[in-house]
Order: C-alpha cells, then sequence, then structure tokens
C-alpha cells in the first residue's frame, strides 16, 4: 500500500467512516427470547438441535435450551448462556418456533403452548391449557396433554396424542404421510377439512384411513371425523360419533352410539345399519341428500320433517327436512316425504309411501305396496309383477307404471 492511501484510511478511520466489510450471519445464532404483550416468544436458530423447556419459577418464566445457548430479548434477562427470565405477570400463551433439525420443544406452565416444530424430527409437548403444536416438515410426535388442543401434523409420519381434552388432529390440503391419531380421553376429532382430494376415514384403529395410499390411522378412541372437499366416506365406531362430510358427494355410515350425521354441500347419503343402531340425526345441508336404509331388515319408518320418529322403532333417528330421498330395507316400511322433490324408494316388503309435496319419484319395489303421489306431478312406480293394491297418483298430472293387477287411482298417465 502507498503511503498516502495508508495515510488516508487513517484518517477515515479518526473520522468513524471507515469502509467496513459486512460479514454474512452464521448459518446459527443463539435461541433468542423476547416478551411481546401477553406472549412470550422464543425464536430457535437453524442447525441446532433444540431441547427448550418453559417453565415456572416463582413469579417468571424460565426457558433453558439445552442444546444451544439463549439470547434474552426485550422484557426478560439473562440467567445463564442457555437460560432466559421473563416476568410470568400478564402471560397468557408461550410461542416457541423450532428450526430445521430435531427439535424437543416442552411446556411445562399452565400457559398456552404454541409450538412450531419446523423441518426435522421434533417433538411437542404441551401442557393443560388449549394448546397449538405444529409439526411441520418431518416425522414429528405431538403431545397435547390436558386441554382441548390442536395438532397438526405436517408433511411427514406423524404421531398425534390428544391425551386429556377434546382434542383435534388436522390434516393437510394433500396426503401428507402415515399419521397415527390417538385421541385419548374426551371427544376428540380427525379433521381432513383442509383436504383437496377424497378421503376414507373409519374410526377402527386401523391403518386405512386418509386418501389411498395414505395408510393414516385413526384409532377406536377419536369419536369424530370432518372430510374435506372431495367425495369422503367417514365411518364411525360403536361410541356416539359426529360425522361432517363437508363439499362433495359424502358417505356417511355412523354404526353404532347416537351419532350426529352432516352432509354439507354435495348430494350425500347416510347409511344405517341391518339392526336398530341409536338414535342418529342426519342434516343434509346443501344438495340432493338420501337415508339408506337398505340393510335393514326389520321395518323402518321415516318422514322426512325433522322429528325424532324415524328408524325401527323405539329408535327415534331424526332424518330432517334438509333431506330429499330415502331408500327402505328389506320388510314393509312406512315412508312419507315433504315439500321437496324426494325420490322415495320402499324396496323389499309391503311398503307404503306418501309424496306429500312437489314432483316425487315414488318407486314400491318388491312386495305388495301402497303407493300416494299426493300433491304435484308425480311419478310412481310401481312395475314389480306382483299386485300393488293402491297407486294413487293424488292431484296433479302423474305418471304411473304398474302392472296390469295394480289398482290405479288418480293417474293421468
Amino acid at each position: 500500500m502507498k503511503l498516502r492511501h495508508a495515510r488516508r484510511y487513517a484518517a477515515l478511520a479518526v473520522l468513524g467512516t471507515l469502509p467496513t466489510l459486512v460479514m454474512a450471519a452464521p448459518a446459527y445464532a443463539a435461541t433468542g427470547v423476547t416478551r411481546v404483550g401477553a406472549e412470550i416468544r422464543a425464536n430457535a436458530a437453524a442447525n441446532r438441535f433444540n431441547n427448550i423447556t418453559v417453565s415456572r419459577v416463582g413469579a417468571f418464566f424460565d426457558l433453558v435450551d439445552l442444546g444451544d445457548t439463549m439470547t434474552a430479548g426485550a422484557g426478560c434477562f439473562q440467567v445463564a448462556a442457555n437460560r432466559v427470565r421473563c416476568p410470568a405477570a400478564g402471560i397468557a400463551r408461550v410461542v416457541v418456533n423450532g428450526d430445521n433439525l430435531r427439535d424437543r420443544i416442552v411446556n411445562t406452565t399452565t400457559a398456552t403452548a404454541v409450538f412450531n416444530g419446523g423441518s426435522g424430527d421434533d417433538t411437542l409437548i404441551g401442557g393443560p391449557r388449549n394448546d397449538r403444536l405444529s409439526g411441520n416438515a418431518g416425522n414429528d410426535r405431538l403431545e397435547g396433554r390436558a386441554g382441548d388442543d390442536l395438532l397438526r401434523g405436517g408433511a411427514g409420519n406423524d404421531t398425534m396424542l390428544g391425551e386429556a381434552g377434546n382434542d383435534r388432529a388436522v390434516a393437510e390440503a394433500l396426503r401428507d404421510g402415515r399419521d397415527r391419531f390417538d385421541g385419548g380421553a374426551g371427544r376428540d376429532t380427525t379433521d381432513y377439512g383442509l383436504r383437496l382430494i377424497p378421503v376414507t376415514v373409519t374410526l377402527n384403529g386401523v391403518a386405512n384411513d386418509g386418501s389411498a395410499p395414505e395408510f393414516d390411522n385413526n384409532l377406536a378412541n377419536v369419536e369424530n371425523a370432518t372430510g374435506g372437499r372431495g367425495g369422503d366416506q367417514l365411518t364411525g365406531n360403536a361410541s356416539g360419533n359426529t360425522l361432517q362430510g363437508g363439499a362433495g358427494a359424502d358417505r356417511l355410515t355412523g354404526l353404532g352410539g347416537n351419532d350426529g350425521l352432516i352432509g354439507g354441500a354435495g348430494n350425500d347419503r347416510a347409511v344405517a345399519n341391518a339392526l336398530r343402531d341409536g338414535r342418529d340425526s342426519f342434516n343434509g345441508g346443501a344438495g340432493t341428500d338420501t337415508a339408506d336404509y337398505s340393510a335393514r331388515v326389520i321395518a323402518v319408518t321415516v318422514t322426512l320433517d325433522g322429528v325424532a320418529n324415524d328408524g325401527s322403532a323405539p329408535e327415534g333417528d331424526n332424518v330432517q327436512g334438509s333431506v330429499e330421498n330415502v331408500i327402505g330395507g328389506r320388510v314393509g316400511d312406512r315412508i312419507t316425504g315433504n315439500a321437496a322433490a324426494n325420490r322415495l324408494e320402499g324396496r323389499g316388503g309391503n311398503d307404503v309411501l306418501f309424496g306429500r309435496g312437489g314432483r316425487d319419484t315414488l318407486i314400491g319395489g318388491a312386495g305388495n305396496d301402497r303407493i300416494f303421489g299426493e300433491a304435484g306431478a308425480d311419478l310412481l312406480q310401481a312395475v314389480d309383477l306382483r299386485r300393488d293394491p293402491v297407486v294413487n297418483g293424488g292431484s296433479g298430472t302423474d305418471d304411473c307404471n304398474t302392472d296390469a293387477v295394480d289398482t290405479r287411482i288418480s293417474c293421468e298417465l
């Protein structure tokens, strides 16, 4: 370096204007902890196997990272190289964000935990409140503990344990790995509401759930299931289940217990068992929906009026007025429609069908049936090579397709 250049840089240094070489930040740094309003926030650094525990020490929250050093930010202070302490007064939530390696984050306090694992195979353990645990990428283990927790495994083969409380496990929009959801105590829900492709869920502890070949496993201690935006098949168990189809043409089967079946948007179907199976309620929602008793081997009575007197007495099902169609079983059923355009099928046995209002389609099926179209221009189907004592179109211009031996009344076509 020439002398005049040396003197120039020396002068700049005295003036504090010496050009500085800006170095890139290292790939990792300490875990930073701050207090913001009612939250304590900790952000783990990259490329560290973080092992963070949140605990209560007197009037303070302590955060310890056994896998990295920690740095106290605003509202908190340093206790040791890997320990930061924050005043507990007014704190409702502790938010901890892991990063790209295998992190372990544990809450031992009574504050609500909001833990995000980041990429890597993470373990997230909540506390007694309503926690939100998100594994993100990697094969994660999420333990809700007490409280009504929301568990979201993310991509990878995740294990989610709800434990005590009414917990919810949330799946991703597309297949996200072979997940296992153990609901534990409480009324728990497996939620595929974000899913864009059809799912099949059976609450029986067999690893055949999700969008094939996903092989999720929703254990039998999960009570409820929510479908996504495709045509889903949701099957309950012996408990009282709530099955929500969501969008799409869904098939809902409650099995045992007093089940709530909610079709949502789409042409949905609620399927009953061969015998009485509890006091079930079916809300079809938007679309043209069907209550399907075709497997039933004892007589059913169904009226589409929202009164809980349907099924095989004294079953007490409630097929609500948002349901348009009914399929009877293998013996003599009594099925009554409503003001909508209904499709009522008697199937086997000597059935009695009442269309009520609307442009109905009434199909007697095999047996000596009595079919009443009532108000509206109805289609009555009675061709079964058996004598049907009454095929009565009622008011309106009705089309009656009958055998020669059937008794036709008020049939214009």
